[in-house]
């Protein structure tokens, strides 16, 4: 529920120069249908993104090839309709979306480093930290594949608090 009085939000149309931009966001809180107050979200969620544009800034997933991590606003996206906006998004790589676990993706990215290519260890590392600050400021943390190709998407999909769902895409090439 948005402050009637004051609300008005503008969508971040891009995040790829890593400049994130959020606007006047108000909520109320509800506790047994009274008001208890108004806060604006904006600061917090701005120092959010900002830091998860920090967590991603050279970081690469590693298949047969080097792909960067690209930062995504998917909108006001409800949780019962994200899949049906990752294909509609992804359109150009029709395929099966497959629910990744989380735990089991970022597991594997660190698992794998050769320990003897200090590069690889170093990326592994940020995605130990990526994967720890997105399960401390994002809710509903999901890790989508679309299959069905050699080029194949990954999107790891996270909430930001007022329900804006925030996309980290990247992809793998799988011959």
């Amino acid at each position: 529920m948005y402050c009637t009085a004051h609300c008005h939000r503008q969508p971040i149309n891009s995040l790829n120069d890593m400049k994130l931009v959020l606007t006047f966001i108000f909520h109320i809180l509800l506790i047994d249908n009274k008001t208890l107050c108004c806060y604006n979200l904006t600061k917090m969620e701005n120092q959010i993104l900002t830091g998860l544009a920090e967590k991603t800034q050279g970081l690469f997933y590693f298949s047969e090839s080097e792909a960067p991590l690209t930062i995504e606003n998917l909108g006001q996206v409800p949780k019962d309709q994200l899949n049906e906006k990752l294909a509609q998004l992804n359109s150009e790589n029709p395929g099966t979306l497959t629910t990744i676990d989380q735990n089991a993706f970022f597991g594997k990215i660190v698992n794998t480093a050769d320990p003897g290519d200090q590069v690889m260890v170093g990326n592994a590392q940020k995605f130990t930290e990526l994967y720890t600050y997105l399960k401390d400021n994002f809710s509903d943390i999901l890790v989508t594949r679309i299959e069905g190709g050699v080029n194949v998407p990954i999107i790891i999909t996270a909430y930001l608090p007022d329900g804006t769902c925030i996309a980290l895409a990247t992809y793998a090439i799988e011959t």
